[in-house]
């Protein structure tokens, strides 16, 4: 009966309800974009987080897009039909350059985007890993065209992209030309803007079931220092992590463990973080080089940086932690940023949006419930971290308000969400 109680959340989508990722906007100290397996929730002032749901944006099931936000406030979302781009503060979104001819110059293919990130320059890059001809694109103009990037391979299926300043770029993918049985992992740095490329050494790194080598953070201080981690190469479902101080001519194991790596932060020239979602985390004091346990933090499915030297991570709303977002100065204390039972509803978007007419319409009453969203009094909604809790209703303003209600389909939530999706 337990099991028959959880919820079937997102467009019933057979997920528990998590979050598992965080982002920020540059040049905003406020923003905070958080991915959860039921939409998108967005804040502008770390209280009031407003919902989008996934067929605003265009995916459903149990399909993660990777997303990231311009300087300027476009959100980008892949999908396995192309990129999209909402470019009204999530209230609509539609296909990267579909406003453009097909044929013409700056047109992205209709194809999977598994690589996007958006450089410290505002550049948004991104790389395909669909059938066929595969290739890296980059655009200049806040996502409006795509120019393809020359001097990579079109056999791979592009993973990951790092773009560590305007000129210095990592990328990663598997190369699917062989056969099936003999996939090979490569990637490659840049130091001109994608003018030429430089194929990076993978000697030494041990592979999980297939190879697959991601860019999991480059130093801020030193674009020659950079983590990579090789996909399940360790215990089965765990990852392993490796080092390069040489711009990726060399790899160096640093760390191995027990379950998919959530998250890597440079917290700056010698401080990294490690985040994994019940594994424990990690800490290190010289830029990587070794590691030991870091006492403290939650369960983490994300962890992320913000500009401000805040970290947020994605911890357990129905466990013990209880908070879908958490925020730390420190890495070991952690406290609630918001909890899913205190979602502020969808976004405020005109009438004739997908926003308003499928997630605020149709949707958001049923999520409402299943979550047991509680009516808030607060006009900018609950202040979870409030330092001084006040009695209003709904927990405003009360970082030690009690468990919904649903603290033994939370303790069901929580079992199911520690096995791997």
């Amino acid at each position: 009966m337990l099991v028959a109680a959880v919820p079937a959340l997102a467009a019933a989508n057979g997920r528990p309800p998590m979050t598992n990722g965080v982002l920020f906007r540059a040049g905003d100290a406020k923003a905070v974009y958080v991915a959860t397996t039921f939409g998108l929730f967005v804040s502008t002032d770390e209280c009031r987080f407003t919902w989008f749901c996934e067929t605003d944006i265009g995916f459903g099931g149990e399909f993660d897009p990777h997303y990231a936000v311009t300087p300027a406030g476009t959100i980008l979302a892949t999908t396995f039909q192309s990129l999209h781009v909402s470019r009204d503060a999530g209230c609509s979104f539609q296909r990267a350059t579909s406003d453009l001819a097909p044929t013409a110059a700056g047109t992205l293919p209709t194809a999977f985007f598994d690589a996007l990130a958006v450089g410290p320059d505002g550049a948004v890059w991104i790389g395909s890993a669909d059938t066929g001809s595969n290739a890296v694109y980059v655009s200049t103009d806040d996502a409006r065209t795509f120019m393809p990037i020359d001097g990579l391979p079109s056999t791979l299926w592009f993973h990951s992209i790092a773009p560590a300043d305007a000129a210095r770029v990592y990328v990663t993918g598997v190369d699917i030309s062989n056969p099936p049985q003999s996939p090979s992992s490569h990637w490659f740095r840049t130091n001109d803007d994608g003018i030429t490329w430089t194929e990076l050494g993978t000697a030494g790194v041990m592979w999980g079931s297939e190879p697959d080598l991601r860019i999991a953070a480059v130093s801020p201080t030193d674009h020659d220092v950079l983590l990579v981690r090789s996909v399940g190469a360790s215990s089965g479902l765990g990852d392993r992590l490796y080092r390069s101080s040489d711009g990726g001519t060399s790899l160096v194991e640093v760390l191995a463990t027990d379950e998919p790596i959530t998250g890597v932060v440079f917290r700056d020239a010698s401080t990294v973080l490690v985040a994994t979602t019940n594994s424990g985390a990690w800490t290190s004091a010289d830029s990587g080089a070794t590691f030991t346990p870091l006492v403290g933090a939650p369960h983490l499915a994300c962890l992320a940086q913000r500009s401000d030297g805040v970290l947020f991570g994605c911890a357990a709303n129905y466990a013990d932690e209880h908070m879908a977002l958490a925020r730390s100065t420190d890495g070991r204390t952690w406290e609630p940023v918001v909890r899913f039972e205190y979602l502020s509803g969808p976004a405020d978007c005109p009438i004739d949006t997908p926003e308003h007419a499928t997630c605020s319409n149709q949707e958001w009453s049923s999520v409402a419930t299943q979550l047991g969203v509680q009516p808030s009094t607060c006009a900018s909604g609950p202040d979870l971290h409030d330092a001084a809790p006040s009695t209003n209703a709904a927990g405003c303003c009360d970082a030690n308000a009690s468990a919904p209600s649903l603290l033994v389909l939370g303790a069901v939530l929580a079992a199911i969400s520690r096995r791997r999706r």
